[in-house]
């Protein structure tokens, strides 16, 4: 018994810990001129496969990243 209730809460542990390592990069693409968005720009991450577009407003969200990318 005393097995499987470690087993049990081990694998609630390290699921957590696997969610917790996962980040997020948002921002917004805006003309520096006059702070007009810029809609449907490519973002991405150099050396990656990783990228998303802008929406209309210039809002992007890259989700799901490993720990140092």
């Amino acid at each position: 018994m005393k097995k499987l209730f470690f087993v049990i809460i081990s694998t609630i542990f390290f699921s957590f810990t696997s969610f917790a390592q996962n980040g997020v990069i948002k921002g917004r693409v805006f003309n520096s001129i006059n702070n007009e968005s810029v809609p449907l720009a490519n973002i991405y991450i150099d050396s990656t496969q990783i990228g998303v577009t802008s929406d209309f407003d210039g809002n992007y969200r890259l989700e799901k990243l490993e720990p140092g990318t």
